[in-house]
């Protein structure tokens, strides 16, 4: 079991793209940022839930059974409460759990759009008829997306959890991502300091693996810095 102190410090993003057709499905800050930004020109309507989703690591199923009584803007958290499960709303997340996420700023202007879409409906990304999404509804305009920035593989909504996840456990202690992640603090040894994160803690980390970077293009990469902790929050994880 590894004993974790302050965590390593963040190294530079490197491209995916880089890696070839070895790349792990985690996308790099800079890599991201311009994603949403090609997504936000081409498709408008579907940057709201991609921000978020880019910005808090939620399970795409996570994100499309939220409503807006989950969401605290005075406090800048959002609450994980319910999971969509083959098109039927779960009374609980996938961990079972529920949980609070922090939202740093980019996260904030996608909810503002978010709720500015949704027209008096329960759910903050409803379908046209109300219900909730489809993880496919992003398929179509992912892949114009990737081809219009000449990407050879497009990404997935479930990316964005991976690329987080990646990127803060670069950055801090990676119980601070097992917890924004929804995944068991199981396996890892804290030694000078209390193993549960604040939200302050997780919202300082979002930004950080956001902004100053903190991914690798591929799993079997490494330079040296890598948590050596890592390996006892992903052993064993669900997604």
């Amino acid at each position: 079991v590894a004993e974790v102190g302050d965590g390593p410090p963040p190294t530079p993003p490197r491209l995916y793209l880089e890696e070839g057709e070895k790349a792990s499905k985690v996308l790099s800050p800079a890599e991201g940022a311009a994603f949403a930004s090609k997504l936000l020109e081409l498709h408008p309507q579907w940057w709201p839930l991609t921000e978020l989703l880019r910005c808090t690591g939620l399970r795409f199923g996570e994100a499309a059974a939220l409503q807006a009584r989950d969401i605290d803007l005075e406090e800048r958290v959002l609450h994980v409460r319910r999971n969509v499960y083959r098109g039927v709303i779960q009374p609980s997340p996938k961990s079972g759990r529920a949980r609070a996420v922090p939202l740093v700023d980019e996260a904030m202007r996608a909810l503002e759009g978010a709720r500015r879409n949704r027209i008096g409906r329960a759910l903050l990304f409803p379908s046209g008829k109300g219900t909730p999404l489809s993880a496919g509804i992003l398929t179509k305009p992912y892949r114009s997306t990737a081809t219009e920035l000449k990407w050879p593989r497009q990404p997935s909504a479930h990316w964005w959890r991976h690329s987080l996840g990646d990127g803060v456990r670069r950055v801090a202690d990676p119980f601070v991502a097992a917890k924004l992640l929804g995944h068991s603090l199981r396996g890892i040894a804290v030694t000078g300091r209390y193993v549960d994160p604040s939200i302050d803690e997780m919202r300082s980390a979002i930004s950080r693996a956001l902004h100053v970077g903190g991914t690798l293009g591929g799993s079997e990469a490494t330079d040296g810095n890598e948590n050596p902790a890592v390996a006892a929050t992903t052993t064993g994880q669900d997604d």
